[in-house]
C-alpha cells in the first residue's frame, strides 16, 4: 500500500468512529426521550390530579378564603376566623393562609393564635415580611405582659 491508500484508509476509519458515535449519540438520546416524556406526562397527571382533589375538598365546604374577606369586611372577625380555620385544616400548608388567619387572631385580641399562625407562615415561606410579623406579635406579647408602671 502506499501513502496515499493509508490516508484514504484512516480518513475511512474516521468517518467510521464518527458515525459508530453518533449512532450511539442517537440510541441514548432516543432511550431518554422516551423514557423522560412518558415518566413527565405521568407526574404532570399526577400533580392535575391532587390539586383537583385538594380543589375538590375546598369547593365541598362551600366557604372560601373570599368568604373570610367577605365576613371580616362586615365586621364579623368571629365568622371570619371560623371559616379561616376551617379552611386551614383543609390545606394546612397554605402560607397566606395562616397569615390571614394570624391577622384575624390579632384583630380578635388572640395573640396565642396569632403568634402561632405567624409561626407557621413563616416555616412555610420565611420572608422578611412573614418574619416582621412574627416578630412585631412577640413583641406585643412581650409588652402585654410585662406588669404596668401603676401596679
Amino acid at each position: 500500500m502506499n501513502t496515499h491508500d493509508d490516508e484514504l484508509l484512516a480518513n475511512v476509519k474516521k468517518v467510521a468512529a464518527w458515525a459508530d458515535m453518533q449512532r450511539k449519540m442517537t440510541k441514548w438520546s432516543l432511550l431518554f426521550v422516551l423514557l423522560f416524556i412518558p415518566a413527565m406526562v405521568v407526574f404532570a397527571v399526577t400533580m392535575e390530579h391532587c390539586s383537583e382533589k385538594r380543589k375538590a375538598r375546598i369547593r365541598a365546604s362551600g366557604e372560601s378564603w373570599s368568604d373570610v374577606y367577605g365576613a371580616s369586611c362586615d365586621g364579623h372577625v368571629e365568622k371570619a376566623i371560623r371559616i379561616g380555620a376551617s379552611l386551614i385544616q383543609k390545606t394546612p400548608g397554605y402560607e397566606a393562609g395562616h397569615s390571614r388567619l394570624a391577622f384575624l387572631y390579632l384583630t380578635a385580641g388572640d395573640l396565642t393564635r396569632a403568634e402561632h399562625h405567624f409561626e407557621e407562615a413563616h416555616r412555610l415561606f420565611p420572608s422578611h415580611e412573614n418574619r416582621g410579623n412574627l416578630e412585631a406579635v412577640r413583641r406585643r406579647i412581650a409588652q402585654e405582659s410585662q406588669p404596668s408602671p401603676s401596679e
